[in-house]
């Protein structure tokens, strides 16, 4: 697909869907945050964990993994 953005390079060739007024909100006042990474954990959930080190970021993604291959 032409939206897949692990196999294509760059944007989309469209939009994915129209933003929300909270979405256009939360773009022009973003949250100061000294955050640099973000994973979904658990998608059943949309627990989403953030982090400001690559290391810590890691942790999340392997705990996002152990998720894939408990529930795969």
């Amino acid at each position: 697909s032409p939206y897949s953005l692990r196999l294509n390079t760059g944007l989309p060739p469209t939009p994915i869907a129209a933003s929300g007024q909270a979405s256009i909100v939360a773009a022009i006042n973003p949250t100061e945050t000294d955050y640099l990474f973000w994973v979904t954990v658990n998608p059943d959930t949309g627990e989403t964990k953030y982090a400001v080190t690559n290391a810590e970021h890691e942790q999340n993604v392997a705990e996002y993994r152990a998720w894939l291959a408990e529930n795969s």
